[in-house]
């Protein structure tokens, strides 16, 4: 792969880069990022979608629990600020 794009890694002899997995995202201290193990578990408060160069925010009503988490309506549930029944 020529040029890495942000958010991908590319491993020694692909033809294409490839995107970081939801979950994940590109890691700001590894250049060039040569396999998947180089991009970053997503942290709690936070998702990333596929192919994410940041982690973005739960907004403040929101939270995610877990670390890793990708889609949005799987990572940042409600938060429960009174009295909640699980």
């Amino acid at each position: 792969c020529d040029a890495c794009t942000t958010g991908h890694y590319c491993t020694e002899g692909a033809s294409a880069a490839l995107a970081c997995p939801a979950g994940k995202y590109q890691s700001p201290t590894i250049s060039p990022m040569t396999s998947e193990g180089d991009c970053q578990d997503c942290y709690a408060g936070h998702y990333c979608l596929t192919g994410a160069v940041t982690p973005t925010p739960c907004s403040p009503a929101q939270a995610a629990k877990r670390s890793g988490q990708g889609r949005l309506e799987m990572s940042c549930r409600p938060l429960c600020l009174s009295s909640c029944s699980l």
